[in-house]
């Protein structure tokens, strides 16, 4: 199992939905570091969070957050969603988790 630094982004095709599955227009815009669309890392999902005011949502089904702000969105683990991951794969043995 792996636990990814970086996260897919989208633009929202209608910036009052933006719930999982909520329609897209395709990849979203690229960041100051990756600069490659549809590709967040996770300091620049970070400066995202704590500087340029994007709202941040817990999805209870997922076991794991998303923020959007405007028309862009992405899901993203934090801490705790990589701590789900983690006991779920020690649970179940699975050893060889590694982070991307």
């Amino acid at each position: 199992m792996g636990l990814s630094l970086q996260a897919k982004s989208y633009t929202l095709s209608n910036e009052e939905q933006h719930g999982i599955g909520a329609p897209t227009l395709g990849p979203g815009h690229k960041g100051p570091y990756t600069r490659q669309t549809g590709t967040l890392r996770f300091n620049e999902i970070c400066v995202n969070l704590t500087r340029n005011s994007w709202n941040s949502v817990y999805d209870s089904n997922a076991r794991a957050p998303y923020a959007y702000k405007g028309n862009q969105w992405v899901s993203y683990d934090d801490m705790n969603s990589f701590n789900i991951k983690y006991v779920s794969g020690e649970e179940r043995h699975w050893m060889d988790l590694h982070l991307q």
